[in-house]
């Protein structure tokens, strides 16, 4: 079946729009009607969803989100600005942690009403959390199980209502130990894989712990400005390499990296990589697992469908639950029944010959020749 996708939008955007610079494929991005729409309309809603749009996330981290997309690797600064370090006890202090507003927070407050509170209804549009320290509090005695051997100086993890709600403390001394081979109850539900529960052994202890509490300090900055001014770690030219010359296109949650939809930079400017039709399906039918395996077909039936504004073709019911969309798209538009067609003929005489071993050559005499023809 072939299979117009969402994730395919970006990868056609740089096909048709080879030797863009970073901030024009973002512009070009920012300016597609739809990059991810899963919208439940039906058939008698406008092909072009009368400009409805629903972007990626990534779309409104700007540079910052192109890279996301574009897949390009993090920094030697950046992962070592990132990386967890240990105070004068040995425990973990954590990396700031950058978050930002958006504005779908206020539309939706009953599941973002932490994020109203923290960024003040949009007074601040981004938050920086800081570990400062970790306090230790005075010794007590402390009962808990543990899947691995504690020993003094070690993190354990304790409480009533363990291993659901707990606290962290540091091992003083070692009460009492025992091994306990039949395994953990609560673990068996915890760290099952499908059906097959993993019943490990554990070790249950009574030790003298300090209770560590772990103090934040929380920064708020009303404008990009303000915080890049503050953190220019987090800036975006610091974030990601941008000398990178390769990599592959990242899909929406949850596909990761289109495996044949890699770009290439010469200079400042991005192509889509000619190697990719060399390397891609013929169409979803022949691979699909759910992990992004697009091919020939569908990438041409997407360009063809934002040729002519189809974003409903890009919905839940257009890309998976409704045949009837995709019979629709094509007796509505004419001209890119005929690319799609065109498209799936090539796919075919491509593999066709693939697999009889035919050269390039040899192929392209078949496609001239009709067959049986002297």
């Amino acid at each position: 079946m072939t299979c117009a996708c969402d994730n395919l939008i970006i990868p056609v955007l740089l096909m048709n729009n080879p030797g863009v610079t970073r901030e024009e494929f973002f512009r070009l991005i920012e300016q597609t009607p739809v990059t991810r729409l899963l919208d439940r309309n039906k058939g008698d809603t406008p092909w072009d969803l009368n400009g409805a749009s629903c972007k990626r996330i990534e779309v409104y981290e700007g540079l910052e989100g192109l890279a996301k997309i574009m897949g390009i690797n993090p920094t030697d600064q950046f992962n070592e600005f990132q990386r967890f370090r240990k105070d004068e006890n040995g425990l973990s202090i954590g990396p700031p942690d950058m978050s930002r507003f958006y504005d779908w927070f206020l539309e939706d407050r009953f599941n973002f009403y932490h994020e109203l509170e923290q960024f003040e209804e949009g007074k601040y549009r981004f938050a920086v959390l800081v570990h400062e320290r970790n306090e230790l509090g005075p010794r007590e005695i402390a009962k808990g199980d543990n899947r691995e051997k504690l020993n003094v100086g070690d993190t354990f993890e304790y409480g009533k209502d363990y291993p659901y709600d707990c606290e962290d403390g540091l091992v003083t001394k070692i009460l009492s130990e025992r091994y306990i081979k039949r395994g953990h109850p609560d673990w068996s539900v915890l760290y099952s894989t499908f059906d097959t529960p993993k019943r490990e052994p554990f070790y249950r202890y009574t030790a003298e712990v300090r209770k560590i509490t772990k103090v934040y300090r929380l920064e708020k900055y009303r404008t990009e400005q303000e915080f890049y001014k503050a953190w220019p770690q987090f800036h975006y030219d610091s974030m990601f390499d941008w000398s990178q010359e390769s990599g592959h296109i990242v899909a929406d949650y949850p596909h990761g990296k289109l495996k044949h939809m890699r770009w290439i930079k010469k200079g400042d400017r991005y192509y889509f990589d000619p190697e990719n039709f060399n390397s891609m399906s013929g169409g979803v039918n022949e691979e699909w697992g759910g992990d992004g395996h697009w091919g020939y077909v569908d990438l041409m039936c997407t360009a063809a469908a934002m040729e002519v504004n189809a974003w409903k073709l890009f919905s839940s019911h257009g890309m998976r639950g409704d045949r009837n969309f995709y019979e629709a798209f094509l007796r509505d538009f004419p001209e890119a029944r005929r690319k799609v067609e065109k498209a799936i003929a090539y796919a075919t005489l491509a593999l066709g010959c693939k697999h009889r071993g035919m050269t390039n050559t040899e192929m392209l005499w078949e496609k001239l020749i009709p067959p049986g023809a002297e």
